[in-house]
């Protein structure tokens, strides 16, 4: 079980797309300044949607980019940091990066592996939730199921570099029950891969048996990418 926080984010107005990436990754670096995030946290990537409408179909550029945590390990979900200045300090900065706090649009996901290819930076993400009469068992196993689809689909697989279902944990301040990750090598390579028949087929029209119509979908590439010396889990990005 490999258990990551997942948040969705607008930039703050007072920012232009260029200045996003950096921004965040000063945060990331506030961040690191503190033990006890580090020993919690240590290894993170930062999400940036890109500034152009990609072309891929049910693909939006509602949110400015999504930040993934990775926890050192899963009995460190409800610990806090002990250090009182912590979340006064990050919440502050937050507010300087995003329109509002990460934890007003966040969710803990036990992330699956599909496909473990490294290097791609180019992250489609899909935020999925459950069709009503599903149970969270039912609908972990229709993900499964999908990927597995995904990756059996030849045009698709060639294309997709790294591959996870993320199914959220307890009750998330955003609205999801699971995280689909698609990831690829280059935009253009997502935008191949997802104005094909196969894509529309295995993906799109696969998900309305067990997913509500039009998921949050971003178009996403790695702004900042931080990994801790002792970092127990495998490094999928440079």
């Amino acid at each position: 079980m490999t258990i990551k926080r997942v948040y969705v984010v607008h930039r703050n107005a007072a920012l232009q797309h260029h200045e996003f990436a950096p921004r965040w990754k000063q945060h990331s670096e506030l961040a690191q300044t503190f033990p006890d995030l580090v020993h919690q946290y240590p290894r993170l990537a930062y999400c940036c949607t890109l500034e152009q409408d990609p072309g891929i179909p049910g693909a939006s550029r509602r949110y400015d980019g999504v930040g993934m945590l990775w926890l050192r390990s899963d009995d460190l979900v409800a610990v806090q940091p002990a250090d009182p200045r912590v979340r006064p300090v990050m919440q502050e900065d937050e507010l300087r990066v995003f329109q509002d706090k990460m934890l007003n649009a966040m969710m803990t996901v036990d992330e699956d592996v599909r496909k473990d290819g490294r290097g791609a930076r180019f992250g489609l993400i899909s935020f999925l939730t459950s069709r009503p009469g599903l149970d969270a068992e039912a609908f972990a196993g229709a993900c499964a199921r999908h990927a597995d689809a995904i990756l059996a689909a030849p045009e698709l697989a060639a294309a997709i570099r790294r591959l996870v279902i993320g199914r959220v944990m307890g009750t998330p301040t955003f609205a999801s029950d699971g995280v689909l990750e698609l990831w690829f090598d280059s935009a253009q390579d997502a935008v191949r891969a997802c104005n094909t028949a196969a894509y529309r087929a295995v993906v799109l029209d696969a998900q309305a048996d067990f997913a509500l119509p039009e998921p949050l979908t971003l178009l996403t590439e790695i702004g900042h990418a931080w990994s801790a010396a002792d970092d127990p889990h495998p490094k999928p990005f440079p």
